[in-house]
């Protein structure tokens, strides 16, 4: 089967699944003409094309007529965007069918609801129209629509009557269990708590630090272990963490290859992500997974892999409740202890396999092509 994506090469989720249906298909990617890290397999043919999206008809058009060329030779038996907004429409604008969009968290319950924020142009109020007539229109025209939690198919659901599944992205069950056999199984000396996502103000990274200053009263070897960039966010929170006197505690890391995350993970005594919102988070999968002790902040999240059975959540996401959280767990019997890592670790192998997923996929490629 020949599939055409319309995705972002240095997404780690939409590469997964690409690299994934690449093994056993044909497969070629559309991308935007922004000089990015390319995570897709070698051999997979990379279109970067896409300019920055314009309302305006005429400054699209040139890039329509390449698009539609890239479908003439490649003669792809399905079209599939990863993300509503830009790429599904872009998609469903070469006229192409059959055509399958996978929504995620960012897209259709971030940018869409508040109006693509990071538009600054006068003409935002007609960008905003533009984008959501564009985007249901996209919706609507599709032959299948994916997304990644209940509450993303809630929303997709009052923008059209395609049909919408939840398919989550999943993880890499059986890669991620080779990964650790083949490492050594340890722990820090240190008590260590793990934030992995990365430093954007949507995460709450500031929140993590200042909960951390207080648990250490509780636990005075405690280490915490923070991704970094060259953000502005990512030096307010080192600023943050110095002003605390956090220097010996807290360790500042570069984002990490599959194998170093991994390992990562393993040797933490807890995983902690509080983000403003959220969808179904590998991070919590993965860390579930390799059954470290996960706290979630106050998002929305699908009951069915996040309950009290397999994870913390908090009530409020105020560095008082995560640091009283984090004492919680640091002093939790083993035994309960052990008990809903495992719960956790069950969950994931059972509903957020990556090779479920791809299986699930390749049905509706197989289903709509005919």
């Amino acid at each position: 089967m020949k599939v055409l994506f319309f995705s972002s090469e240095n997404s780690h989720h939409d590469c997964k699944w690409i690299n994934q249906i690449a093994i056993e298909n044909e497969v070629e990617v559309i991308a935007s003409n922004v000089n990015r890290v390319n995570q897709l397999n070698s051999g997979i043919r990379l279109h970067k094309i896409l300019p920055p999206y314009s309302y305006k008809t005429r400054n699209r058009k040139e890039t329509l007529d390449q698009i539609r060329e890239i479908i003439t030779n490649f003669q792809p038996d399905v079209i599939h965007s990863m993300y509503l907004f830009p790429n599904s429409i872009w998609a469903n604008q070469s006229g192409f069918k059959p055509h399958v969009i996978t929504t995620r968290g960012s897209d259709i319950l971030v940018e869409y609801p508040n109006n693509y924020h990071n538009v600054t142009s006068k003409f935002k109020p007609l960008i905003n129209r533009h984008f959501n007539k564009e985007g249901k229109l996209a919706l609507e025209n599709a032959q299948f629509v994916t997304c990644t939690s209940n509450l993303q198919k809630e929303r997709i659901k009052h923008l059209t009557s395609s049909e919408v599944q939840i398919i989550r992205t999943g993880v890499d069950v059986a890669k991620i269990d080779l990964t650790l056999q083949k490492s050594e199984s340890r722990r820090n000396e240190s008590y260590t708590i793990f934030s992995p996502r990365e430093p954007r103000l949507i995460y709450n990274l500031d929140i993590i630090v200042k909960a951390f200053h207080i648990f250490l009263s509780y636990c005075e070897n405690a280490k915490l272990v923070m991704l970094s960039n060259d953000s502005d966010y990512s030096r307010k929170v080192k600023q943050i963490c110095e002003g605390l006197g956090l220097k010996k505690n807290v360790e500042f890391i570069q984002e990490l290859g599959f194998k170093d995350l991994m390992q990562q993970y393993a040797s933490a005594n807890q995983v902690v992500m509080i983000p403003k919102s959220d969808g179904t988070p590998n991070t919590a999968l993965e860390a579930m997974l390799c059954k470290v002790p996960v706290i979630l902040g106050t998002a929305t999240y699908d009951n069915d892999l996040f309950n009290q059975k397999t994870v913390s959540q908090l009530s409020n996401s105020d560095h008082h409740t995560l640091a009283l959280e984090m004492k919680r767990i640091y002093e939790m019997d083993k035994a309960k202890l052990s008990e809903q890592i495992e719960n956790a670790s069950n969950v994931v192998r059972n509903h957020a396999n990556l090779c479920d997923s791809i299986e699930q996929i390749i049905k509706i490629y197989s289903a709509i092509s005919k």
